[in-house]
């Protein structure tokens, strides 16, 4: 089995979040998998970016709700310690 490899978190940014979000970004069969964690308690509203891709969506596991990207970016809401995972194809 082919292992994914890691990719810099160069591609992938958050711009209102600051150190309340944790991510891991891993690259694999053609997409970003992104795993962001919200390290406070409180409702967390968050915009992530992804470098070099301008639309597309950003895939949920577990949620028939895809995130849409504009312009690269698309935005989210995490409950108290909440975590998604996203898939973005490239």
């Amino acid at each position: 089995m082919a292992r994914g490899r890691s990719t810099r978190l160069r591609d992938l940014r958050t711009s209102d979040a600051g150190a309340a979000l944790a991510l891991r970004v891993h690259e694999e069969g053609g997409a970003l998998h992104v795993f962001a964690a919200s390290l406070q308690p409180e409702p967390l509203a968050v915009k992530l970016s992804v470098r070099g891709k301008t639309k597309g969506k950003a895939e949920i596991a577990g949620d028939d709700s895809p995130r849409a990207l504009d312009g690269g970016t698309f935005r989210d809401d995490f409950a108290g310690y909440g975590f998604r995972r996203y898939r973005i194809a490239r």
